[in-house]
Order: C-alpha cells, then structure tokens, then sequence
C-alpha cells in the first residue's frame, strides 16, 4: 500500500521470472519481472485528515480488506495463510528496523498526534475489517517493510534504472520512452560509446517534497545509525551508504533561504496561515499543497498594491483560503485569452454590486505570477538535487571530474521522480532539467561526460513497498533498515 498527502493506493504486487544473464555485482540474479494487480486508489477526504488518526487508520484498513477480498477471490488465496504487506507512508517517521516506524510528524493538513507506531495501527484497522459474522473471512496480514515515499521511490527506481546501453548522441531506448516528454539532460556532442546509469536519488514532487540518497554511514550522527547493518563482502562498516530519507523540507530550511533572498512577505504569509507555521519552508516553496494558495496571496497583493483595487470589490470566492487551487494555477497559459477570461469570470464572479471586471490584464498578471513561482521551484529544487548529491559523493567537487568508465562513455546519474506537481504545474520538469543542466555546464564545462536526468517513477511507492516486502520475505527477518 502506498499512502501520500492526496491518495491511497492498496494493490498486489508480484515478481516473477529471472534473467540468468543479469548478474549483480555481488554474483545473486535481479529478479526483473515485476506486476501491479488488482491495484485501488481512493482520494484522502478532508474530513479524514482532520479528524482523529483512529478515523483515518479504520478508513485504511477498510481499503486493504476490500483489496484483500477481491484479492481472494481473483487469486484463489488461502483464508489462512499470512500476506506481507509492503507500505509506503509519506510523512516523517523514525526507523529502528525494516518492519517498524513511529509517525513522528503530520503535515499536509493531516491532523496526527506523534508517536503512532504505524505497523500496529494498520494491521488493528484491518483487523477490524476482517469478520464476517463473526468469524475471520480473510488472510491475515503483517507488516514486512515500511518506507518514506522518497525511499520507496528510490527502491522501484533502482530495480528499472541501473544498466548501461549504445549513446548515440541522445538518450538510450530507456531513457526515450520517458512517458512525459521532457527534453532528455544530455547535452550535445558524445555521439560514441556507452551510457552508465546508476539510480542514486528518490525525488517527490506531490502534494509535498522529499528526496532519498544514499549517504555514507559515517556522515550520519551516531543517533541516526541502523543498529544493524550488512554491507558487501570486504566492505568497511564506515565506506557503507544507505538510503536517507532526508526530509529535506523540515525545520532549518528557511534560514539559508531567506539569506539568499528567496524568501519573501508572500512566503512568509502562507507559512503563517499554516497548521504549523515554519514547519516545512522548503515543502511551501516548491510542492503541490501550497503554490495556488502562494499564488493566491500574490494576486491579492497585486489588485491591491498595484492596481489599487479595494477587497470590498473582489470576486468574494478568492478571499477564501486555498480557493485558488494548485491544479487551476498550473494550467493557465496565456495562449487563448478570451478562453481564460471567461473560465475565470465563471470560476470566480465579481459581487453583484461591485465595478470589478476581469481583464487581459489580470489573466497576464496571473500567469506571470504562475510562472515566476514555477520557475523559482525549479530553481531549488535543481539547486537542492545537485547540492544533495554532492553531498552523498555521487558528484565530484567543482575542481575536479570524475573519470568515465571508458575514454568515450558517458555517466548518466540518474535522478527518479514521482508527483503530480512536477509534471502537470506549468512548465515545472522541462525547467527544472534545464536548469540542472545549465548548473552541470557551470560546474564541470562542455567536455564533462557526466550528466543528471530526472527520469520518471511514478509508480515508485507501490512498487517499492512491494520489493522491499519481498526483499524482507526472502530474506527470512528484519534486523536493520540496510538489511534488504
């Protein structure tokens, strides 16, 4: 299952087949066959996330029993056999192993006290779905594997991405069937040799942000460390990475932001109106939840500022919060204005008695205001991504380049992401690739052959869950998060 700020998302997932030509590095086969089945997705109701957790785990644990039922049947499944059950949770939690997690945090509008031990409040809430007349009409299930929805990204990416194959001057087949038709983050001029991708960074851009790399485990603080950890055979305890859901987002973030100057009166207003003022700076800058209310506050500033126009007079509609939605914002392009105008006057109507009228000016005006809060999110979250994998040792430093594998092959780092936000919001991708390439071409010059492509993963929190349900299945415990 895979919970997110907007959906719910319960499915079977299943591995089949192996390819005895596809080696791992440490001699085990890559099972390469993975399926969704009988997946469900239902949308998180307001009422459920402001309402007690006991509201919104009872509503969970109804959508996996209806899963399981249906599951069942389809699968001739026996009533008594325990399932694993993979979940993918996208909010902050502590791990001390693989199969438990404490809810630290909510936001996203959730209202959650700390401290929910996840697993147990799951597998209650499915418990209490199981009986039928009293007696248990479905399997058991247990929690095999929790995950952040970054980690769990990051997992399904790594499964699909890693690999190599023949660079002809553009990317690979792989990298050509990219489903949402960004331009690619090569730049021009390797037409030879092969193409070395390796998957290091979960990316979520959603309803919210967050980011996962693997990070060395001496650069940890002694109370972040696994109390287990298995690494490769030879490896030294200190040289082993494992995967950091950074919750990048979270308290801290605004005070090099506002030093740089990217923060703002707007920025600081929309974090105020939140049910937890300063939590997630970056998160309000950058993720679905927050830039129509961001844009929202600007248009009001605008009218009122600029054009001078009293409140009294405006569509009453827009002074209510969060009115202007992130989907509406991100959609307006400035290509049919007489369109435009009358989808606002529609969706926004002046009083009866007010002289307020839409105008071009005020559709120009708020796709400016669109455009320029979707391009400073670029802006972060290129800089973020190349800072964070500078940081995790997958890029080397300004004054230095990593030697290619080969003399004519090329590198490709391979950053996986997922989220609504990024691909419908404007022009979100294409300008955030662009800029990571811009910043790649500072950093490192022209005959660089090491390049970052945001690929995508939209499907990385099931799928994840489900590899690492397994992955802890097979390996028959749970004893450390770096253990599958």
């Amino acid at each position: 299952m895979s919970s997110g700020g907007t959906n719910l998302r319960v499915g079977f997932v299943d591995f089949s087949g192996s390819d005895s030509n596809d080696a791992a590095t440490n001699g085990t086969e890559h099972v390469r066959h993975l399926r969704r089945q009988l997946e469900k997705s239902w949308p998180i109701a307001n009422q459920l996330k402001n309402d007690n957790a006991d509201s919104l785990f009872l509503w969970i644990g109804k959508c996996i029993a209806e899963v399981v039922a249906e599951g069942c049947q389809r699968f001739n499944l026996a009533r008594d056999d325990p399932l694993p059950l993979g979940v993918t949770f996208s909010f902050p939690m502590e791990q001390t192993s693989l199969d438990r997690a404490m809810v630290t945090s909510m936001g996203k509008g959730f209202a959650m006290p700390p401290n929910v031990d996840l697993g147990v409040c799951l597998i209650n809430a499915y418990d209490a779905h199981r009986q039928s007349d009293g007696t248990h009409s479905l399997p058991p299930v247990y929690v095999a594997a929790i995950a952040n929805d970054s980690v769990s990204t990051l997992v399904s990416f790594i499964f699909h991405y890693d690999g190599h194959g023949q660079y002809n001057g553009r990317q690979d087949k792989h990298q050509d069937e990219h489903q949402d038709g960004h331009q690619d983050g090569h730049q021009d001029g390797h037409q030879n040799g092969m193409t070395h991708r390796r998957a290091v960074m979960g990316l979520i851009l959603g309803t919210g942000s967050n980011a996962t790399i693997p990070i060395k485990l001496s650069m940890l603080h002694p109370t972040k460390r696994p109390r287990n950890i298995q690494g490769l055979t030879g490896d030294k305890a200190h040289d082993v990475k494992i995967a950091v859901n950074t919750e990048w987002s979270i308290n801290g973030t605004a005070r090099p932001m506002r030093e740089l100057g990217w923060m703002t009166t707007w920025d600081d207003e929309l974090s105020a109106r939140n049910e937890k003022p300063g939590f997630q700076p970056l998160e309000y800058m950058t993720a679905g939840r927050y830039l129509g209310e961001l844009g929202r506050i600007m248009l009001l500033d605008y009218w009122s500022q600029t054009r001078k126009t009293s409140q009294a007079c405006l569509p009453c509609k827009l002074l209510q919060p969060e009115s202007l939605t992130t989907t509406f914002l991100g959609h307006l392009k400035p290509l049919d204005t007489p369109t435009l105008l009358a989808k606002l006057r529609t969706e926004f109507p002046p009083p009866p008695d007010s002289n307020f009228a839409w105008t071009k000016y005020d559709v120009e005006a708020l796709y400016r205001i669109a455009k320029a809060i979707e391009m400073r999110a670029s802006a972060i979250i290129a800089a973020a991504t190349l800072a964070l994998l500078t940081l995790g040792g997958e890029l080397p430093p300004e004054d230095a380049l990593r030697a290619s594998p080969d003399g004519e092959d090329e590198c490709e780092i391979g950053v996986g992401y997922t989220g609504g936000c990024v691909v419908h919001f404007q022009d979100y991708l294409a300008d955030c690739q662009d800029m990571i390439n811009q910043l790649m071409f500072r950093t490192y010059g022209a005959a660089s052959r090491l390049s970052v492509v945001m690929s995508p993963c939209h499907d990385g929190g099931i799928k994840g869950a489900g590899i690492l349900a397994a992955a802890a299945v097979s390996s028959g415990g749970q004893d450390g998060l770096d253990d599958v």
